[in-house]
């Protein structure tokens, strides 16, 4: 997965979490993060999440 913004970027190596338990505690720290309501309001499945690894990176300047 590669990722643009800004003027920078950055190469992932991404899996999905699929066991309850492990998602179970990104959805806790998306909710601190960002409150419940709104994980409830973007996150309307809350069955998958994604660990993402960074591979390489980069900065575009011109």
């Amino acid at each position: 997965m590669r990722i643009d913004a800004r003027g920078a970027s950055a190469e992932f190596n991404a899996a999905p979490i699929t066991n309850a338990k492990d998602v179970s505690s990104v959805v806790e720290k998306f909710r601190e993060k960002y409150g419940a309501n709104d994980v409830k309001k973007y996150y309307p499945k809350l069955d998958v999440a994604v660990f993402a690894r960074s591979v390489k990176s980069e900065e575009n300047r011109e």
